[in-house]
């Protein structure tokens, strides 16, 4: 979520690469991240393959700023 509130989407190599996550692991986890309504994810057509784009949702991003919130005061104490 963290590389996803810095862009406005990612494909998934991009994600595999930033997160150091194996394809299924970052599958189960958009997955869950998008049945929970925090991420949108769409197909394209990139020249003879299909890519995954993937993008925060605004209550997505509403989740992700009040999590780094709550880290944040947790650190402070």
């Amino acid at each position: 979520m963290t590389h996803l509130n810095q862009v406005e989407q990612a494909d998934c190599p991009a994600l595999r690469e930033t997160t150091g996550l194996s394809t299924s692991d970052l599958s189960k986890i958009i997955r869950d991240l998008e049945k929970r309504g925090l991420v949108d994810v769409t197909k394209e057509r990139r020249s003879r393959y299909g890519a995954t784009l993937v993008r925060l949702t605004p209550e997505g991003r509403k989740t992700f700023t009040e999590l780094v919130d709550t880290i944040n005061r947790i650190a402070r104490k």
